[in-house]
């Protein structure tokens, strides 16, 4: 660890002190060097002051009266987050010579300004709810990140501080119970106290959440029965050594600009994705496709990728995948082959061996299973469960090293498709050489066999980010969620950014079936149901409308349509501007006031 230079410490808390007039009465934890202050001014409640480190005490002059350190992690009740309340929730505490100790809360006008006294020097410049009308806080939260000054995005505290922020923010703004709950409720009931702060059921909306990405699974296994077997299964990963990344890093580790990295990342993938969707894929034309970003244990992102090809304009496979090193008159692509596509085994490819060594009564080797849960693979992803593997003469769970043969092929079960290899290809990771040329980072693209590989295919590309090995046993689903989460800086910098982290050519719609009284429902605003609970207190007419209402407000020339019909055919819009551009000259007008339009795709 570094000496600390305590005169350059001295003069910044100075001229800090002489620019910013909160830091006169606020100190927050994370930008507090501890023991810079003098013993005299430290509150004598030693149960929520830090220890000091008297080697680092400065003689300052205690021109304004210093404020005390306070900001506990669990001494004070209510000082920890979150909480249940979305704005009176503390964030920390104040405290001045003058005894009172104000409450630093989550609505409070300069929350940033106080917190991140470093990037605010003054006491200015931070969004606040004031502003919301001339800038929206996520328009803001993108004009720090790509500003020229860099402090913002190089402070990965301020980063996921008010990522956390936005996210609490849609969290109590989704105000859902279950109808037994709110069952017969009426407005008056619902006006004061009787109207939680947030919701008790987790949104499927909320990026990064379980519920989030049961919802996508589902999706995905209703898109793969209509469509069936998708035809290619692609990987894309990054590459942190690329020269262009390089550049831009400047020396500069990865995980220091994250920023950087993932827009050079999203960049990329924008200009490679004629060669994976659209009329003149690398394989064919694609007429559907999905896709995932997942944030590799290390935080990197990457890309999975599925689509279907029409069987009329479908190049042959052995065409478009490749296991071979290329030859010495192509020394690009040969160059690149060798250096990214060269399967590597490490601590996670004997996972096979150790659970087969488990299984025989032996002991698993439990430095290999940290291994596991600790690194990213070797960028090849095992497409079938363990126990069904085909193929591979060695232990690696991805089937390296593989066997030469003469041409592509199925295997002798007919589940696997391999591909055509040399006794010097045995640890050749497939690829496509127009990808590999223009990706310039490991990738990895599989011929998808059977329905039965897509079900696995459903399950391992829609699975949530990893979470906490542990228990959290208070409270609901929304506690658990903001208690409990596993978040990397890049993977905030992707939604604070808002890159899509799931897209695909085909939308489904959920239609419950639940019982009336087990479903789940989005109550109105509590602003909306305090005005009906004056004009109106009786009424029970406390939730938002769903599909189920649409429907039965449908104009009479759908009136035989049925709902699993009408949701499939047709969408619904609340205004002009949120109509397709295909359909602003034919649509219609339902008996609730909204626009009805013919889809020109359909839904699952």
């Amino acid at each position: 660890m570094e000496a600390v230079d305590n005169v350059r410490v001295r003069d910044a808390l100075r001229t800090l002190r002489d620019t910013n007039p909160l830091y006169s009465i606020f100190l927050p934890r994370v930008e507090t060097v501890l023991g810079h202050f003098p013993l005299s001014n430290q509150s004598t409640d030693q149960s929520c002051v830090p220890l000091m480190d008297t080697s680092l005490l400065l003689e300052m002059p205690n021109t304004r009266g210093e404020p005390s350190w306070l900001l506990p992690d669990t001494e004070i009740e209510g000082a920890s987050l979150p909480r249940n309340e979305a704005k009176h929730h503390v964030l920390g505490l104040q405290s001045t010579d003058s005894g009172e100790t104000p409450k630093l809360k989550q609505d409070d006008p300069q929350l940033e300004e106080k917190l991140f006294p470093a990037l605010f020097p003054t006491g200015q410049g931070g969004w606040n709810s004031e502003t919301k009308d001339a800038l929206s806080f996520s328009s803001y939260l993108k004009m720090r990140l790509r500003s020229v000054d860099p402090r913002w995005r190089q402070d990965p505290k301020w980063i996921l501080f008010n990522f956390d922020r936005a996210i609490k923010s849609r969290v109590f703004a989704y105000n859902s119970v279950h109808v037994s709950a709110a069952g017969g409720t009426k407005a008056a009931n619902l006006k004061g106290d009787g109207y939680n702060e947030r919701s008790r059921v987790m949104p499927n909306n909320i990026q990064g959440s379980k519920k989030t990405w049961e919802r996508h699974h589902q999706d995905l296994l209703a898109i793969l029965r209509e469509l069936g077997r998708p035809r290619y299964f692609v990987t894309l990963t990054l590459n942190e050594g690329d020269p262009a990344i390089q550049a831009v890093l400047r020396g500069r580790p990865a995980r220091d600009c994250p920023v950087e990295v993932t827009q050079l990342f999203f960049e990329r993938f924008d200009a490679v994705k004629p060669l994976l969707f659209g009329d003149n894929a690398i394989y064919g034309k694609v007429v559907d496709y999905w896709y995932r970003v997942e944030f590799q244990n290390r935080g990197a992102p990457h890309l999975h990728i599925i689509v279907w090809v029409s069987p009329e304009h479908e190049l042959p496979v052995d065409q478009v995948v490749y296991a071979i090193i290329p030859p010495e008159n192509d020394p690009e692509l040969r160059d690149l082959v060798q250096h990214l596509q060269i399967h590597k085994c490490t601590a996670r490819c004997a996972r096979k061996v150790a659970k087969k060594a488990a299984a025989a009564g032996g002991e698993a080797d439990d430095l290999a299973f940290m291994d596991l849960l600790e690194t990213d693979g070797p960028g090849v992803l095992a497409l079938e469960e363990e126990e069904d593997r085909v193929g591979g003469a060695g232990d690696c769970k991805y089937g390296f090293p593989f066997a030469p043969q003469m041409a592509s092929g199925f295997d002798e079960l007919g589940s696997r498709f391999l591909f055509a290899r040399g006794r010097h290809d045995a640890w050749v990771v497939s690829y496509s050489p127009v990808l590999t040329l223009a990706w310039r980072a490991h990738h990895n693209v599989a011929f998808v066999t059977d329905a039965a590989l897509s079900k696995y295919l459903a399950k391992y590309i829609s699975k949530m980010e990893p979470a906490i090995a542990a228990k959290y046993a208070m409270g609901d689903d929304v506690d658990r969620y903001l208690n409990m989460r596993v978040l990397s800086v890049p993977e905030a910098v992707t939604y604070t950014l808002q890159y899509h982290v799931v897209q695909s050519t085909r939308e489904v719609v959920f239609i419950n079936t639940n019982m009336a009284a087990t479903r789940v429902r989005k109550l109105k605003k509590k602003a909306v149901l305090q005005e009906m609970a004056l004009v109106e207190p009786d009424s029970t007419d406390v939730f938002c409308p769903t599909i189920r209402e649409f429907y039965c407000e449908r104009p009479h020339d759908v009136e035989d349509v049925t709902l699993y019909n009408y949701v499939r055919d047709y969408g619904v819009v609340s205004r002009l501007e949120y109509l397709p551009a295909y359909a602003r000259e034919d649509h219609d007008m339902d008996f609730g006031g909204r626009i009805l339009y013919l889809r020109n795709k359909k839904v699952w």
